[in-house]
């Protein structure tokens, strides 16, 4: 149970997905034993191997399940507040790994709102950690690729703090964005792509390796 995982469904006008939770393990559950009782001294001595295991991190969060972003006829996406990954539990955990897929194939991630060309979707995610001593934050902008696409976060040596969440904290996020090109469809609520998290147990201590 090293890390932990969770899908976030984004819809348009947009679905955002995800909670996950693990219960405490009891003591004697852990994986510690005595056995070869029956060891026989030999020659008045007798010897004991001593392993070790690590108890697993009983990590608990929360991020919410649905999120509607609303459209503009000018392609300006209308974003909620209010997501944010929440700890629930009694560690210190970070976030690891974003990644994303688009689930219409017609629309695709671009770095800039700089020349949109038609169904293509500028969107940025800045998460925002309320800290120990002043709020620290991070922003990714979604870039598309094949299906599960990871993307680049916490790389910055100012920033990466933001994915750190203590016991009771969270990271607060808000979206912006724009597209090119509003389907028909999307007269009705429709999924567009999903978001995975990974959490681990621990800090970083320093700019994200995997970002």
């Amino acid at each position: 149970m090293k890390h932990l995982q969770k899908l976030v469904t984004i819809v348009l006008a947009f679905v955002l997905a995800l909670s996950l939770s693990l219960t405490a393990l009891a003591e004697e559950g852990y994986g510690q034993e005595v056995t070869g009782e029956d060891n026989l001294f030999q020659n008045n001595e007798a010897q004991t191997t001593f392993s070790v295991v690590a108890v697993p991190a009983n990590l608990s969060a929360t991020v919410p399940l649905n999120v509607t972003f609303a459209v503009k006829r000018n392609g300006d996406f209308v974003c909620p507040k209010g997501y944010a990954i929440t700890n629930t539990g009694s560690e210190i955990f970070h976030v690891s790994d974003i990644r994303v897929t688009m689930l219409d194939a017609a629309y695709s991630f671009v770095e800039s709102d700089k020349n949109l060309q038609d169904r293509q979707i500028y969107l940025t995610m800045t998460g925002t950690n309320p800290g120990s001593m002043s709020p620290i934050s991070d922003t990714v902008t979604f870039v598309s690729g094949s299906d599960n696409t990871k993307q680049s976060f916490g790389t910055e040596q100012y920033t990466y703090n933001t994915w750190n969440v203590y016991q009771g904290g969270k990271i607060e996020f808000e979206f912006k964005g724009k597209v090119n090109g509003i389907s028909a469809e999307w007269a009705d609520k429709q999924e567009l792509f999903t978001i995975a998290y990974t959490i681990e147990p621990g800090e970083i201590y320093g700019p994200n390796p995997k970002g």
